[in-house]
Protein backbone atom coordinates (compact mmCIF):
# COMPACT_ATOMS: atom_id res chain seq x y z
CA UNK A 1 0.00 0.00 0.00
CA UNK A 2 1.50 2.78 -1.09
CA UNK A 3 1.11 6.47 1.12
CA UNK A 4 -1.28 7.64 -1.58
CA UNK A 5 -3.55 5.35 -0.80
CA UNK A 6 -4.03 6.79 3.04
CA UNK A 7 -6.76 8.77 3.64
CA UNK A 8 -6.78 10.84 7.06
CA UNK A 9 -9.73 12.12 7.94
CA UNK A 10 -10.32 14.99 10.64
CA UNK A 11 -12.97 13.90 13.24
CA UNK A 12 -14.89 16.04 14.90
CA UNK A 13 -14.34 14.45 18.48
CA UNK A 14 -10.68 15.95 18.18
CA UNK A 15 -12.20 19.34 18.25
CA UNK A 16 -15.08 18.75 20.35
CA UNK A 17 -15.48 21.99 21.88
CA UNK A 18 -15.14 23.98 18.48
CA UNK A 19 -17.50 25.85 16.57
CA UNK A 20 -17.76 24.60 13.29
CA UNK A 21 -15.47 27.83 11.73
CA UNK A 22 -12.71 26.82 14.61
CA UNK A 23 -13.04 23.48 13.68
CA UNK A 24 -12.20 23.64 9.95
CA UNK A 25 -9.57 25.78 10.66
CA UNK A 26 -7.84 23.81 12.67
CA UNK A 27 -8.06 20.84 10.63
CA UNK A 28 -6.43 22.41 7.48
CA UNK A 29 -3.44 23.58 9.72
CA UNK A 30 -2.80 20.36 10.85
CA UNK A 31 -2.71 18.62 7.85
CA UNK A 32 -5.99 17.53 6.79
CA UNK A 33 -7.23 16.80 3.38
CA UNK A 34 -10.45 14.96 4.59
CA UNK A 35 -13.07 15.20 6.96
CA UNK A 36 -15.97 13.12 9.21
CA UNK A 37 -17.89 15.48 10.93
CA UNK A 38 -20.80 15.32 13.57
CA UNK A 39 -24.03 17.24 11.69
CA UNK A 40 -24.59 18.62 15.22
CA UNK A 41 -21.87 21.20 14.41
CA UNK A 42 -23.26 21.77 10.99
CA UNK A 43 -26.45 22.11 12.39
CA UNK A 44 -25.48 24.70 14.80
CA UNK A 45 -23.97 26.67 11.64
CA UNK A 46 -27.22 27.19 10.06
CA UNK A 47 -28.91 28.02 13.12
CA UNK A 48 -26.97 30.82 13.24
CA UNK A 49 -28.41 32.16 10.46
CA UNK A 50 -25.68 30.97 7.91
CA UNK A 51 -26.81 30.01 4.43
CA UNK A 52 -26.32 26.21 3.10
CA UNK A 53 -24.56 27.98 0.73
CA UNK A 54 -22.01 29.47 2.89
CA UNK A 55 -21.76 25.94 4.59
CA UNK A 56 -20.74 24.06 1.42
CA UNK A 57 -18.42 27.11 0.66
CA UNK A 58 -16.66 26.32 4.20
CA UNK A 59 -16.46 22.69 3.15
CA UNK A 60 -15.18 23.05 -0.35
CA UNK A 61 -11.46 22.80 0.44
CA UNK A 62 -12.03 19.00 2.04
CA UNK A 63 -12.81 15.69 0.78
CA UNK A 64 -15.92 14.92 2.91
CA UNK A 65 -16.22 11.43 3.81
CA UNK A 66 -18.57 10.84 6.25
CA UNK A 67 -21.86 12.73 8.59
CA UNK A 68 -22.48 11.12 12.23
CA UNK A 69 -24.54 10.26 13.43
CA UNK A 70 -28.50 8.64 13.80
CA UNK A 71 -28.70 6.98 16.91
CA UNK A 72 -30.35 4.05 18.40
CA UNK A 73 -30.86 2.48 14.76
CA UNK A 74 -33.55 -0.27 16.38
CA UNK A 75 -35.39 1.88 18.53
CA UNK A 76 -39.25 1.50 18.83
CA UNK A 77 -40.50 4.82 17.30
CA UNK A 78 -39.86 3.58 14.10
CA UNK A 79 -41.79 7.04 12.27
CA UNK A 80 -39.58 9.19 14.58
CA UNK A 81 -36.05 6.95 13.65
CA UNK A 82 -37.03 7.30 9.80
CA UNK A 83 -38.03 11.04 9.92
CA UNK A 84 -34.78 11.86 11.98
CA UNK A 85 -33.13 9.73 9.39
CA UNK A 86 -34.69 11.83 5.98
CA UNK A 87 -33.74 15.08 7.40
CA UNK A 88 -29.67 13.77 8.40
CA UNK A 89 -29.67 12.54 4.69
CA UNK A 90 -30.84 15.58 3.17
CA UNK A 91 -28.73 17.17 5.08
CA UNK A 92 -25.70 15.18 3.74
CA UNK A 93 -26.69 15.23 -0.10
CA UNK A 94 -26.76 18.96 0.15
CA UNK A 95 -23.51 19.36 1.66
CA UNK A 96 -21.69 16.96 -0.28
CA UNK A 97 -21.43 13.75 2.10
CA UNK A 98 -21.55 10.51 0.66
CA UNK A 99 -22.03 8.58 3.96
CA UNK A 100 -24.09 8.79 6.85
CA UNK A 101 -22.87 7.03 10.38
CA UNK A 102 -25.74 4.87 11.72
CA UNK A 103 -25.25 4.31 15.75
CA UNK A 104 -26.61 0.71 17.57
CA UNK A 105 -28.67 1.18 20.33
CA UNK A 106 -28.99 2.25 22.96
CA UNK A 107 -26.57 5.52 22.95
CA UNK A 108 -26.63 6.06 26.88
CA UNK A 109 -25.28 2.93 28.48
CA UNK A 110 -27.11 4.02 31.58
CA UNK A 111 -30.23 1.80 29.93
CA UNK A 112 -28.07 -0.99 29.83
CA UNK A 113 -26.78 -0.59 33.66
CA UNK A 114 -30.30 -0.11 34.40
CA UNK A 115 -31.49 -2.88 32.36
CA UNK A 116 -28.94 -5.50 33.98
CA UNK A 117 -29.59 -4.19 37.17
CA UNK A 118 -33.49 -5.52 36.61
CA UNK A 119 -35.42 -2.74 35.62
CA UNK A 120 -37.62 -3.61 32.25
CA UNK A 121 -39.21 -0.48 32.23
CA UNK A 122 -36.35 1.06 30.39
CA UNK A 123 -36.97 2.52 26.65
CA UNK A 124 -34.38 -0.47 25.04
CA UNK A 125 -35.89 -3.44 27.29
CA UNK A 126 -38.12 -5.52 24.63
CA UNK A 127 -34.98 -5.22 22.50
CA UNK A 128 -32.13 -6.42 25.18
CA UNK A 129 -34.08 -9.09 26.11
CA UNK A 130 -33.76 -10.60 22.63
CA UNK A 131 -31.36 -13.36 22.02
CA UNK A 132 -28.60 -12.40 19.90
CA UNK A 133 -30.10 -13.94 16.89
CA UNK A 134 -33.18 -12.35 17.21
CA UNK A 135 -31.92 -8.72 17.61
CA UNK A 136 -29.81 -9.68 14.42
CA UNK A 137 -33.18 -10.22 12.56
CA UNK A 138 -34.71 -7.08 14.11
CA UNK A 139 -31.54 -5.03 12.74
CA UNK A 140 -31.14 -6.49 9.46
CA UNK A 141 -35.11 -5.37 8.73
CA UNK A 142 -34.48 -2.37 10.17
CA UNK A 143 -30.93 -1.91 7.97
CA UNK A 144 -33.56 -2.58 4.99
CA UNK A 145 -35.75 0.01 5.64
CA UNK A 146 -33.27 2.73 6.43
CA UNK A 147 -30.58 1.70 3.15
CA UNK A 148 -34.07 2.19 0.95
CA UNK A 149 -34.77 5.62 2.32
CA UNK A 150 -30.73 6.23 1.69
CA UNK A 151 -30.76 5.03 -1.62
CA UNK A 152 -33.25 8.38 -2.63
CA UNK A 153 -30.51 10.40 -1.47
CA UNK A 154 -27.28 8.11 -3.27
CA UNK A 155 -26.65 7.77 0.68
CA UNK A 156 -24.06 4.87 2.20
CA UNK A 157 -24.86 4.32 5.65
CA UNK A 158 -22.24 3.15 8.04
CA UNK A 159 -22.31 1.07 10.97
CA UNK A 160 -20.73 1.96 14.52
CA UNK A 161 -21.96 -0.62 17.15
CA UNK A 162 -21.46 0.83 20.21
CA UNK A 163 -19.69 -1.42 23.02
CA UNK A 164 -22.34 -1.35 25.48
CA UNK A 165 -25.24 -2.68 22.79
CA UNK A 166 -25.93 -6.22 21.47
CA UNK A 167 -24.79 -5.81 18.33
CA UNK A 168 -21.32 -4.55 19.43
CA UNK A 169 -19.07 -7.50 18.19
CA UNK A 170 -18.11 -7.25 14.57
CA UNK A 171 -18.92 -10.55 13.52
CA UNK A 172 -22.87 -9.47 14.25
CA UNK A 173 -22.89 -6.69 12.35
CA UNK A 174 -21.31 -8.30 9.49
CA UNK A 175 -24.65 -10.97 9.97
CA UNK A 176 -26.94 -8.36 10.25
CA UNK A 177 -25.70 -6.81 7.38
CA UNK A 178 -25.53 -10.12 4.96
CA UNK A 179 -28.59 -10.59 6.33
CA UNK A 180 -30.43 -7.29 4.95
CA UNK A 181 -29.37 -8.05 1.69
CA UNK A 182 -28.67 -4.61 0.73
CA UNK A 183 -25.63 -2.90 -0.57
CA UNK A 184 -24.88 0.43 0.47
CA UNK A 185 -24.97 -0.64 4.36
CA UNK A 186 -20.82 -0.90 5.14
CA UNK A 187 -19.44 -0.71 8.89
CA UNK A 188 -16.84 1.46 10.77
CA UNK A 189 -13.88 -0.43 12.71
CA UNK A 190 -13.46 1.26 15.99
CA UNK A 191 -11.06 0.02 18.17
CA UNK A 192 -12.37 0.85 20.78
CA UNK A 193 -15.85 -0.36 20.59
CA UNK A 194 -13.74 -3.54 19.06
CA UNK A 195 -11.49 -4.03 22.36
CA UNK A 196 -14.40 -3.56 24.62
CA UNK A 197 -16.93 -5.87 22.51
CA UNK A 198 -14.06 -8.65 22.67
CA UNK A 199 -12.99 -8.96 19.25
CA UNK A 200 -8.93 -8.83 18.71
CA UNK A 201 -7.06 -7.72 15.54
CA UNK A 202 -7.20 -11.30 14.18
CA UNK A 203 -10.75 -10.87 13.72
CA UNK A 204 -9.94 -7.53 11.99
CA UNK A 205 -7.76 -9.17 10.16
CA UNK A 206 -10.67 -11.69 8.67
CA UNK A 207 -13.07 -9.07 7.36
CA UNK A 208 -14.03 -8.51 4.34
CA UNK A 209 -12.58 -5.17 3.09
CA UNK A 210 -15.20 -4.24 1.00
CA UNK A 211 -17.70 -3.79 4.21
CA UNK A 212 -15.36 -1.47 5.81
CA UNK A 213 -16.10 1.58 4.98
CA UNK A 214 -13.98 3.69 7.81
CA UNK A 215 -11.39 3.22 10.85
CA UNK A 216 -11.27 5.16 14.07
CA UNK A 217 -7.75 4.79 15.63
CA UNK A 218 -8.45 5.21 19.04
CA UNK A 219 -7.29 3.89 22.81
CA UNK A 220 -8.36 2.40 25.94
CA UNK A 221 -7.91 2.01 29.51
CA UNK A 222 -8.25 -1.37 30.94
CA UNK A 223 -11.83 -2.49 31.02
CA UNK A 224 -12.63 -4.15 33.97
CA UNK A 225 -16.61 -4.06 34.27
CA UNK A 226 -19.70 -4.48 32.17
CA UNK A 227 -21.42 -2.62 30.51
CA UNK A 228 -17.88 -0.54 29.70
CA UNK A 229 -18.38 2.86 30.77
CA UNK A 230 -17.07 5.15 27.20
CA UNK A 231 -16.43 7.99 29.64
CA UNK A 232 -14.32 6.45 31.85
CA UNK A 233 -12.25 3.73 29.45
CA UNK A 234 -11.85 6.58 26.87
CA UNK A 235 -10.56 9.14 28.85
CA UNK A 236 -7.05 8.39 28.03
CA UNK A 237 -4.75 9.71 25.16
CA UNK A 238 -4.38 7.68 22.69
CA UNK A 239 -1.01 6.16 22.76
CA UNK A 240 -1.20 5.80 26.36
CA UNK A 241 -3.72 3.30 27.11
CA UNK A 242 -3.97 -0.34 26.78
CA UNK A 243 -4.08 -1.32 23.15
CA UNK A 244 -1.37 -1.49 20.96
CA UNK A 245 -2.15 0.34 18.60
CA UNK A 246 0.42 -0.98 15.63
CA UNK A 247 -1.46 -4.58 15.60
CA UNK A 248 -4.65 -2.88 15.29
CA UNK A 249 -3.51 -0.84 12.68
CA UNK A 250 -1.83 -4.04 10.85
CA UNK A 251 -4.73 -6.38 11.18
CA UNK A 252 -6.66 -3.17 8.83
CA UNK A 253 -3.91 -3.12 6.55
CA UNK A 254 -4.45 -7.48 6.24
CA UNK A 255 -7.78 -6.55 4.82
CA UNK A 256 -5.97 -4.90 2.26
CA UNK A 257 -8.72 -1.82 2.66
CA UNK A 258 -7.43 1.53 1.55
CA UNK A 259 -10.09 4.17 2.32
CA UNK A 260 -10.38 6.79 4.67
CA UNK A 261 -9.03 6.57 8.80
CA UNK A 262 -9.44 8.92 11.39
CA UNK A 263 -8.32 9.07 14.90
CA UNK A 264 -11.27 9.59 17.63
CA UNK A 265 -11.13 11.17 21.18
CA UNK A 266 -12.24 11.57 24.55
CA UNK A 267 -10.22 12.50 26.55
CA UNK A 268 -10.29 15.44 28.68
CA UNK A 269 -6.59 16.46 28.51
CA UNK A 270 -7.33 16.78 24.68
CA UNK A 271 -10.29 19.10 25.14
CA UNK A 272 -8.55 21.50 27.08
CA UNK A 273 -6.11 21.64 24.36
CA UNK A 274 -6.90 24.47 21.32
CA UNK A 275 -8.27 22.90 18.64
CA UNK A 276 -5.34 23.20 16.04
CA UNK A 277 -3.06 21.41 18.75
CA UNK A 278 -4.95 18.81 19.49
CA UNK A 279 -6.24 18.22 15.58
CA UNK A 280 -2.08 18.36 14.94
CA UNK A 281 -1.26 16.19 17.54
CA UNK A 282 -4.01 13.43 16.08
CA UNK A 283 -2.87 14.17 12.57
CA UNK A 284 0.99 13.13 13.11
CA UNK A 285 -0.35 10.15 15.72
CA UNK A 286 -2.16 8.38 12.98
CA UNK A 287 0.20 9.27 9.78
CA UNK A 288 3.04 8.04 12.01
CA UNK A 289 0.81 4.43 12.91
CA UNK A 290 0.00 4.37 9.01
CA UNK A 291 3.68 4.56 7.95
CA UNK A 292 5.04 1.96 10.56
CA UNK A 293 5.90 -0.85 8.62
Amino acid sequence: MTEAQFILAHNTTVTKNASLEEELAAAKKAGYKALELHASKLINYLNAGNSIGQLKTKLLEFELVGLGFLQDFERPEEEVLLSEARNLFELAKQCGFPAVQILSGPLDVNQVIRFCSGDDKVQYAELLQKDISSAIDFASNRLKKLSLLAEEYGIILYIEALGWTQLNKIEYQIEAIKKSQVSNIKLIVDFWHCYVAGNTPADIAEIDKELIYGVHICDSLEKVNEPPIESQLRNVITGEGVLNLIDWVNAIKETGYNLWWASETFSESDYACEPELSARKHYELVNKLLHLY
